[in-house]
C-alpha cells in the first residue's frame, strides 16, 4: 500500500530558491549573448539580440517557476493518516470520490464495471451519457438497475460542448463529493485505482484527474 501524503504550503524558501535560480541563468547567459552586440551587426540584428536575450529570461523564470514548485510539493510532505483509507470503521470518514465515465454510443460495460468494483467504500459512479442509440441507452438503463447504490446516470437534452459540455454539465449537478476522476468508455480501473491515488491528493481541494486513457493497473499493483 502506498503511504499518503499531503502537500504543504508553498514558503519563502521557495520562492527565495525560484528568484536566485533565475537570477544565476541570467548572470551566466546573459553576459555570452551580449557579447555578440560588440560585432559588426547592424542596429536591426543587434536590437533582435537584446529582444531575444529578454524573452530567455522570460521563459527561464517561467521554467524555474514551475520546476522548482513541482521539487517543492514532492519533498515537502507530511503524512496522512492511512486509517482514512484502510479501515472500514472510518470509511465514512474517509473522502467522497466520484468516477465520472462519459460515454457517447460507446458504453462498455466491463470498463463501468471497473469503476463499481473498487476497493474503496465511499465513492459512487456517475455514468455520463451523451449517447444517441436506443441501444446504448436501454443497456446503461440496465446496468444502473443492477447497481442502483453504486451508479447514477446523467443524461441531456442536446450534446452542447461535446465531451466537455457532458462533464460540466454533471458537475452542475454532483454535489458533497471532494475528488472527481473522469474516465473514458474504454477506460480500465484496477480496483485499487481510488485507494492508490487518494494518499497523493488528500488535502488537495477539489482535485480533479483528467482523462484516464491507458490502463494504469501496473502502475499502482
Amino acid at each position: 500500500m502506498i503511504s499518503g501524503y499531503k502537500v504543504e504550503a508553498k514558503s519563502p524558501r521557495m520562492f527565495g530558491t525560484i528568484i536566485l535560480s533565475w537570477l544565476w541563468t541570467m548572470l551566466y547567459f546573459n553576459p555570452r549573448i551580449l557579447a555578440l552586440l560588440w560585432g559588426p551587426e547592424n542596429i536591426l540584428a543587434k536590437s533582435a539580440i537584446i529582444s531575444f536575450t529578454l524573452l530567455l529570461d522570460l521563459f527561464w523564470c517561467y521554467a524555474l517557476y514551475h520546476v522548482v514548485i513541482i521539487v517543492f510539493a514532492y519533498l515537502r510532505t507530511t503524512p496522512v493518516p492511512e486509517t482514512l483509507l484502510k479501515d472500514k470503521k472510518v470509511s465514512a470518514k474517509a473522502p467522497a470520490v466520484a468516477l465520472l465515465y462519459t460515454t457517447y454510443n460507446d458504453f462498455q460495460e466491463k470498463a463501468v464495471l471497473s469503476c463499481v468494483n473498487q476497493e474503496y467504500d465511499n465513492f459512487h459512479a456517475f455514468i455520463l451519457d451523451d449517447s444517441t442509440e436506443e441501444d446504448y441507452k436501454n443497456r446503461i438503463d440496465e446496468f444502473s438497475a443492477r447497481y442502483k447504490e453504486k451508479v447514477t446516470v446523467i443524461r441531456r437534452e442536446g450534446r452542447s460542448g461535446y465531451k466537455a459540455g457532458n462533464i460540466n454539465n454533471a458537475l452542475k449537478q454532483i454535489n458533497d463529493f471532494e475528488y472527481f476522476s473522469i474516465s473514458d468508455a474504454d477506460s480500465i480501473l484496477p480496483k485499487n485505482y481510488i485507494t492508490g491515488l487518494l494518499p497523493y491528493l488528500v488535502g488537495v481541494p477539489l482535485a480533479i484527474l483528467i482523462m484516464i486513457i491507458i490502463l494504469i493497473g501496473k502502475t499502482l499493483q
